[in-house]
């Protein structure tokens, strides 16, 4: 597992709920569960992943947010790759800064993945969330 300084760790455990907040919010029982940090929240299949998405009783989504130090080939292996391999909506959120890098890593590692999102916080603390074609 990859360890992030104490401010970008904070930074990735806002993000992660500020992402589930924006992107996974619903009204019609499915429910968002986060593991930010080192809470273990919600598994899938022996995994942590940052944002998992649950309606009637079986995970539809997960999401995983990658900060700056984080967008490597290490969690590509540790994380991605499994993730991709065992669900079918697999979320990559990465700095908007590291879009070049994580497509590199994801073509390089055949990673699997339902969409590569990019975020980043505007002056005012609020998130931006871009799709990444």
């Amino acid at each position: 597992m990859v360890k992030r300084e104490i401010l970008e760790q904070n930074l990735h455990d806002k993000a992660v709920a500020d992402i589930a907040k924006e992107r996974f919010s619903y009204n019609d029982g499915t429910k968002t569960y986060t593991n930010p940090g080192t809470e273990k929240n919600y598994a899938v299949n022996n995994f942590y992943p940052d944002i998992v998405i649950v309606k009637d009783a079986s995970v539809i989504a997960i999401g995983e947010v990658e900060t700056e130090s984080t967008v490597t080939p290490e969690p590509a292996e540790e994380q991605w790759k499994p993730y991709g391999l065992k669900i079918t909506y697999f979320h990559l959120y990465v700095p908007y800064v590291k879009v070049s890098e994580a497509k590199k890593i994801i073509r390089e590692k055949q990673i699997r993945l339902k969409g590569l999102r990019a975020y980043l916080y505007d002056e005012q603390g609020n998130i931006e969330i871009q799709d990444i074609p």
